[in-house]
């Protein structure tokens, strides 16, 4: 998973509209996700909105380390900093990929997979399933 989480997250934020009707305030659920109702009335939640962020945020953390790199190519003693970043990103990032696939392969993630609702119209009208975005994950998960 890289950067090419964002649209995942983009899709996500368009479906989330703080609507009292959709989100649980006694659990703090969101209603995407709840799959968009797959679950039925049950409080389980596929928490697929917390990997978005987790690796956002991880993934945009390694692209600063990154450029930080890049810049002290110049000052070699320098390097150091970032190559102690570089080292220390591993443990968070065995962290996403296991976090990525257990919610992803566990039985809510399953069933949400299988979900063929559309809830959200992109351009050129193209519909955004969460079926579509299990499969956009696994997809990055797997890479």
């Amino acid at each position: 998973m890289s950067l090419l989480d964002a649209p995942l997250i983009m899709r996500r934020q368009k479906y989330y509209t703080p609507d009292p009707d959709y989100d649980d305030i006694t659990t703090g659920a969101k209603s995407y996700d709840k799959c968009g109702g797959a679950f039925g009335e049950d409080e389980e939640t596929t928490k697929w909105s917390q990997i978005y962020r987790y690796n956002y945020i991880l993934y945009l953390i390694i692209m600063c380390v990154n450029i930080l790199a890049c810049m002290c190519v110049p000052c070699a003693p320098a390097l150091a900093c970032p190559g102690c970043c570089f080292v220390f990103s591993g443990t968070p990032t065995l962290t996403a990929i296991i976090l990525t696939g257990y919610r992803l392969k566990n039985e809510k993630g399953d069933l949400c997979a299988q979900n063929q609702i559309v809830y959200a119209t992109g351009e050129e009208g193209v519909e955004f399933t969460f079926a579509s975005d299990a499969e956009t994950m696994r997809k990055l998960w797997i890479a």
